[in-house]
C-alpha cells in the first residue's frame, strides 16, 4: 500500500471534521439539559459516516497519507470517548469503565507512535475497526434511548431493564476494547525490536 506525503485532501478534511463534530455532539447532548439529544444523535451519525467515507475515498483515490493514518484513529477515539464521558457524567455507565477505555486508547496511540515509520502496523484493520464499529453501535443505541426517553412513547416501566442493558452493554464494550488493544500490541510486538 502506497502512503503519500501528508496533504490537504477530502479524506483528511473528513477526518478533521470529526474533531469538530465530536465537540458539537457533546455540546448538544448537554445543551438545555438534554433537550437537544435528537440533534446530538444526528451529529453523531454524521461523524460516524465521516469515519466510513474518509477511508473509502482514501483507498479508492489512492489518497492514503501519513497524516490520515495517524489522525483517523485519534479522531475515532475522540468521537467515542466524548460519548462515553458524557454517558458517565449522566450516570448511565460507570466512570471506571470509561477510565479503562481511555487508558487503553492512550496506550495504543503511544504504542503506534513508537513504531518505526517504515513499519506496517498489523491488525489495525480487523481488531481496531471491529472495536470501533461495536462502540459506535452501542453509542447509537444509548443515544436512541435518550431520545425516546423524552417522548410520549417512553414507558417508565422500561427504565430498569434499559438501565441494566446499558450497563452490561458497557461491560461488553470494555472487554472488547481491552482485548483489541492487547491483540494489536501482540501482533505488532516484532516492529518494536
Amino acid at each position: 500500500m502506497l502512503i503519500r506525503p501528508s496533504k490537504v485532501n477530502l479524506p483528511n478534511l473528513l477526518t478533521c471534521s470529526r474533531f469538530i463534530l465530536s465537540i458539537l455532539f457533546t455540546f448538544l447532548l448537554f445543551f438545555e439539559r438534554g433537550r437537544w439529544s435528537g440533534a446530538a444523535l444526528l451529529v453523531f451519525v454524521l461523524a460516524a459516516l465521516t469515519d466510513y467515507w474518509d477511508g473509502v475515498i482514501a483507498r479508492e483515490k489512492g489518497e492514503i497519507t501519513s497524516f490520515g493514518r495517524l489522525m483517523d484513529p485519534i479522531a475515532d477515539k475522540m468521537l467515542t470517548l466524548s460519548a462515553f464521558v458524557a454517558f458517565a457524567v449522566m450516570n448511565l455507565v460507570p466512570v471506571w469503565a470509561v477510565i479503562l477505555i481511555l487508558i487503553r486508547d492512550v496506550a495504543i496511540t503511544a504504542f503506534r507512535l513508537r513504531l518505526p515509520r517504515e513499519a506496517v502496523a498489523v491488525g489495525a484493520r480487523s481488531s481496531g475497526k471491529n472495536k470501533t464499529i461495536l462502540q459506535i453501535a452501542y453509542i447509537l443505541a444509548v443515544l436512541f434511548y435518550l431520545v425516546i426517553r423524552d417522548t410520549a412513547y417512553w414507558n417508565p416501566a422500561w427504565a430498569d431493564g434499559v438501565s441494566r442493558s446499558v450497563h452490561w452493554g458497557m461491560m461488553v464494550i470494555v472487554v472488547m476494547t481491552l482485548w483489541s488493544g492487547a491483540h494489536y500490541i501482540y501482533l505488532n510486538r516484532a516492529n518494536l525490536r
